[in-house]
């Protein structure tokens, strides 16, 4: 394990085990800041061929996520070998997902004709899932800059509604793609003829570290118990930052609270955050998970999926952490 951090080392421990569905999702996170791509591929494919491997996951799932490894490494004709084999290991009706990824693959690859060959028979299934797959595909080629078959599905997407009399909403989804595809080319010839500039200050880290318990604001980052133990288990360097056991970190969360009331902010908004939703934060942004500046990042730029839960609470009103208990017998006797 030279070279590789605690967070690596401990997940690799971890992977000794048994994959599950949060082992698909963090993979492509796993593969870009902890270990190299071929070792978590190899990790996967091996559990794809061991049922013993796998709890509440799927063979071809299993492929599905190495596939999308494998294409994020730039390994394109190896992840279109793979999305084939989980095409294959898929039950009959339920190899949709990885037809979805395989034609994926090849669009990025460059052979727009093997992967309409793919979404041709899938759309197939029906009028909603034939508006689904068009509109999915029109939207991948235009991300692949394959202007002129996005546009080409995209009008396909709208016929069908049209012909078929699909819901308002369904037809609406597909035209809504049509216009999506339009200003993707658009934005892209516009940006071939400006010059690219940097921004100003591109790059450059930040000037200040936010704090373990992330706030922003009246908005203040907290981890429920589950949600908690999904990130550390991946990411246990985030564990030490936030506190740990769970108990600790909802400790200097209440903490955190009271100094900014004391401070004359008497109102705050706690935002439960989520794993999932941190993953794809992670992912999008390029944004290393193992920092204790990502969680501020998250609260900051990945817009809460909810309005958070007004603090203080009353004494007798239910504990915002989840306990059950009325606040003051809860984290109202927490000890600044």
């Amino acid at each position: 394990m030279a070279g590789y951090s605690l967070d690596a080392f401990l997940y690799c421990q971890h992977m000794a085990g048994v994959i599950d569905a949060d082992d698909l999702l963090f993979a492509p996170v796993r593969a870009r800041w902890l270990e190299p791509a071929e070792a978590v591929v190899a990790d996967l494919l091996d559990a794809a061929g061991q049922p013993g491997c796998m709890r509440g996951v799927r063979p071809d799932e299993v492929l599905v996520a190495a596939g999308k490894v494998l294409s994020g490494a730039g390994r394109l004709e190896e992840a279109g070998r793979v999305m084939r084999r989980a095409v294959a290991a898929a039950a009959p009706g339920g190899d949709r997902d990885a037809r979805h990824w395989l034609a994926a693959v090849l669009i990025d690859s460059g052979d727009g004709d093997g992967a309409e060959e793919v979404i041709a028979g899938m759309a197939e299934g029906g009028p909603h899932a034939g508006i689904a797959e068009r509109v999915a595909f029109a939207l991948r080629c235009a991300a692949a800059g394959d202007d002129q078959r996005a546009a080409r599905w995209a009008q396909l997407a709208v016929d069908h509604a049209r012909r078929d009399r699909l819901g308002a909403r369904v037809a609406e989804l597909a035209r809504l793609t049509q216009e999506q595809v339009r200003q993707v080319a658009s934005e892209r010839a516009a940006a071939s003829l400006a010059r690219a500039t940097p921004g100003p200050g591109e790059g450059e880290p930040g000037a200040t570290r936010p704090p373990a318990v992330a706030g922003n604001g009246a908005d203040v980052l907290w981890w429920p118990q589950a949600e908690y133990e999904r990130l550390v288990r991946y990411l246990p360097g985030l564990g030490q930052a936030l506190g740990s056991p769970w108990r600790s970190h909802v400790a200097r969360t209440e903490v955190l609270l009271r100094q900014r009331q004391a401070e004359g902010l008497l109102r705050s908004r706690l935002h439960a955050g989520e794993f999932i939703r941190f993953l794809g934060y992670v992912m999008q942004t390029g944004t290393d998970p193992r920092q204790t500046r990502s969680l501020g990042g998250f609260l900051a730029n990945w817009p809460p999926s909810g309005p958070g839960t007004a603090w203080p609470p009353r004494p007798r009103q239910h504990c915002w952490c989840g306990s059950g208990r009325r606040y003051k017998d809860c984290c109202g006797t927490v000890v600044r």
